[in-house]
């Protein structure tokens, strides 16, 4: 039986994350089992450290640089990076979602926010240190994913990093979430990723041996 076809474009993407942030339980879309706001914070503030202690590994800080967040979503993250960071570009495809990050965290200086479309194209060439994409990639058409991933190279300056994570499988396939759909799911190969990195000159610092070994990746702009 063959695998469900993702039917997803750009359109449809901010659509449904539009949608999801009108709703109360915009944070469940966002960290399902967490719409409360407390819950919803501590979870952000958990994976924040588990980001920041797997970087640590390999010799990366966000201290007091500037870091792009792809997927910002309502801030769930944002927080946490802006304490230790010089600037947090704090990026989503969804203008519904950036409403609902300026609700929750008000305004701040070290947070700048924007609504992208389809690249980083609002961003100037050589403007950040380190890009963090964290449950983005699964959720994306997969030729954004890649023009993502070409256009990451010209914000980042030389040596920067571009930390992200993505579900990887044996082969490429697609399942639509009938009930979410903004949360329709995309798996890659290792492979895919990789030729990735190759195709837009990026060095491999981190990647999974296998799939089920993990999900994160460190592509570094020579």
């Amino acid at each position: 039986m063959l695998d469900p076809i993702l039917v997803k474009d750009f359109r449809k993407l901010k659509d449904d994350w539009d949608n999801a942030a009108k709703t109360d339980y915009f944070r469940d879309y966002i960290a399902q089992g967490f719409n409360e706001e407390e819950a919803f914070k501590e979870s952000g503030r958990k994976y924040t450290e588990i980001i920041k202690q797997f970087l640590g590994r390999f010799g990366i800080s966000w201290k007091n640089k500037t870091v792009t967040e792809l997927g910002c979503g309502a801030g769930r993250m944002t927080e946490f990076i802006a304490q230790e960071a010089k600037l947090v570009n704090a990026l989503d495809i969804s203008a519904e979602m950036i409403r609902r990050l300026h609700q929750r965290l008000g305004k701040s200086s070290k947070i700048n926010t924007g609504c992208i479309i389809r690249d980083y194209s609002i961003l100037a060439d050589l403007e950040t240190d380190i890009i963090i994409s964290y449950l983005v990639f699964q959720h994306t058409p997969e030729e954004m994913v890649e023009r993502l991933i070409q256009d990451g190279r010209r914000i980042l300056k030389q040596k920067g990093y571009y930390f992200f994570q993505i579900p990887l499988s044996l082969k490429h396939k697609c399942a639509p979430c009938n009930n979410a759909p903004a949360v329709d799911m995309v798996w890659w190969t290792l492979e895919e990723v990789k030729e990735l990195a190759r195709k837009y000159n990026f060095n491999i610092i981190c990647a999974p041996s296998y799939p089920d070994e993990g999900q994160y990746f460190i592509f570094q702009k020579p």
